[in-house]
């Protein structure tokens, strides 16, 4: 009901504030779930792919050593190697060892990531030839990163490289067939990857095959233990502060790679706080056209106000624009104003012209009316005279025709019970055989109906056009009343001369003109106007009639509730 009562002005303002802030919010909402869930998404597959790089990375730094590191262990170094042990010429030794070292020098300048490198004597922990001189005389060698076949694999840790401190991943393999111990020791630089797609800043964490931590890039050793201690269990997961997810190598060894939530959550912010800047634009583009709407829609339906309270006070004299609005469809909806006052105006003046009309005519209608009355009193004379004479055809047609007279004189409603439209027509058939030599029969199918109410004065033209245009001077006349559930039927019929179809539907035509002078159908056009006028179209009208068998009218009159069954 509150609703309904709003003013124009107060349901753009509700359409404009209210809605829009249910929409904003509803879209606010639905951006936040699916910038959420975009950033999520974006960041699993960032963090995937950025550990399945940096893995690919150590993998190939590790086959790289396990190649050199077999070249070296099996290859031509290794039997010259094996032979200075037993070689006594000590030319043939140095000969044998420069082709060491040049093999060494090889490898080294044809690989730039390659730190220090060569052979390693275990036992005296001490390099027999390398490529550079290592930090300290005994290799450092941890932590174990992992273990494959021969090879031996350690880091990430700073290179053994004097004056380098390159991370590197380093490995060991026993050289065969050579009585010292000595292994093959190789390192190549690595830069694991900390910038990932998603952020620019994330932490890797080293496990080794057995499942200890050997390298970490956290400041927060909280931290880094929290993840620890998780990642035994799973392949992905988040903490308090970091998202995390790992992955194996082929040897053993994981990595796990981290980014930090507060980074996470900055970024969330900045996509929301652009949304937001999205949607306060939104907004006031929307407020603007509110009051774009309000000025050019609502202003102008008080000029219409202004012109609809001068009707009201009956100023109509003005049906000319004086002041235009800025707006065609206004303009045009004004001009339709104006020409509807003109025409208020015009029917205002007609209505007083037919108001006048109308007395002068309920003057005359009484006047015509002291005529038939005088009718009426001369023939109930007629008739006593008749009978104090004993004139009895006299008395029974002056007492028909004065109860006709009296009958169409009422004035009570144009409704009367179907007894009395029956009692009418039956005077009438009186009067008619006196003159016409036909039999008139009322065929009455159930007689609760003779109480249903019916237009005043419907049956006596069908009667009448019956006997003058189809039975002629004989013949039988068949009245009939009958009813369905909710329809009352009233048919007319004769068995004179018939009509054609052409007839038919000329006396039809004839029937939808009211008062068609000097056709067949005058009184059949009354009854269906009436018919018309009371019931809305939902009574019907028909004729059917065929040549030499007679002609039957049917009414269809819809019954009141109470009388249906």
């Amino acid at each position: 009901m509150k609703l309904n009562n709003l003013s124009l002005t107060k349901r753009l303002l509700l359409l404009y504030i209210v809605g829009p802030l249910l929409l904003f919010i509803l879209f606010g909402g639905t951006s936040y779930y699916f910038v959420r869930t975009l950033l999520d998404n974006n960041m699993q597959v960032s963090m995937q792919s950025d550990l399945k790089q940096t893995l690919e990375d150590f993998e190939k730094a590790r086959k790289s050593l396990q190649a050199i590191t077999e070249q070296f262990a099996l290859g031509n170094s290794a039997y010259l190697l094996s032979e200075t042990e037993e070689e006594t010429q000590a030319y043939e030794i140095s000969t044998m060892i420069h082709n060491i070292k040049n093999e060494i020098g090889i490898i080294s300048f044809t690989n730039s990531d390659l730190r220090l490198f060569g052979y390693y004597d275990t036992e005296q922990d001490m390099f027999l030839y390398a490529n550079n001189s290592s930090q300290t005389e005994a290799l450092m060698l941890s932590p174990v990163l992992a273990h494959e076949n021969e090879f031996t694999y350690y880091g990430p840790m700073v290179s053994q490289q004097r004056f380098s401190e390159d991370l590197v991943l380093a490995v060991t393999r026993r050289v065969p067939n050579v009585q010292l111990p000595v292994v093959v020791y190789a390192e190549i630089h690595i830069q694991p990857k900390t910038d990932t797609l998603f952020l620019n800043d994330a932490q890797i964490i080293v496990i080794n095959s057995e499942g200890t931590p050997v390298y970490n890039t956290f400041e927060d050793s909280s931290e880094y233990e929290l993840i620890y201690t998780q990642v035994n269990d799973a392949t992905q997961g988040t903490t308090h502060e970091a998202h995390w997810t790992k992955a194996q190598s082929a040897v053993g060894y994981s990595l796990v790679l981290s980014i930090s939530k507060a980074d996470y959550n900055r970024r969330l912010r900045t996509f929301l706080m652009q949304s937001a800047l999205i949607l306060m634009g939104l907004f006031a583009l929307l407020a603007l056209s509110g009051f774009l709407v309000w000025k050019t829609a609502v202003q102008p339906i008080n000029r219409f106000k202004r012109e609809i309270q001068l009707i009201r006070t009956g100023d109509i004299t003005h049906t000319e624009i004086t002041q235009k609005i800025n707006i065609r469809e206004y303009n045009a909806l004004l001009e339709e104003f104006m020409l509807m006052k003109g025409s208020i105006r015009t029917l205002l003046h007609q209505a007083k012209v037919d108001e006048r009309e109308r007395a002068r005519l309920e003057y005359e209608r009484l006047l015509y009316q002291i005529n038939p009355h005088f009718l009426m009193n001369t023939l109930d004379t007629i008739h006593w005279l008749a009978v104090s004479k004993g004139v009895d055809d006299i008395d029974k047609v002056a007492l028909a025709m004065n109860k006709l007279l009296h009958y169409n004189l009422k004035s009570e409603g144009v409704m009367s019970p179907l007894r009395d439209e029956l009692a009418v027509v039956g005077q009438y058939v009186t009067l008619q055989q006196t003159r016409f030599d036909f039999t008139y029969v009322l065929d009455l199918k159930d007689e609760r109906m003779l109480d249903a109410l019916v237009p005043r004065f419907i049956l006596q033209p069908l009667v009448e056009n019956a006997i003058y245009h189809g039975l002629g001077e004989q013949g039988k006349l068949t009245v009939g009343i009958s009813r369905s559930r909710k329809e009352l039927y009233i048919f007319v019929a004769d068995n004179g001369r018939g009509m054609t179809e052409a007839e038919q539907m000329r006396l039809q035509d004839a029937s939808r003109r009211f008062y068609s002078s000097g056709e067949m159908g005058i009184g059949l056009s009354y009854v269906k106007h009436v018919l018309n006028e009371k019931f809305a179209g939902d009574a019907l009208f028909k004729i059917n009639s065929k040549i030499g068998e007679g002609t039957t009218i049917t009414l269809h009159i819809p019954l009141p509730g109470e009388m249906q069954k």
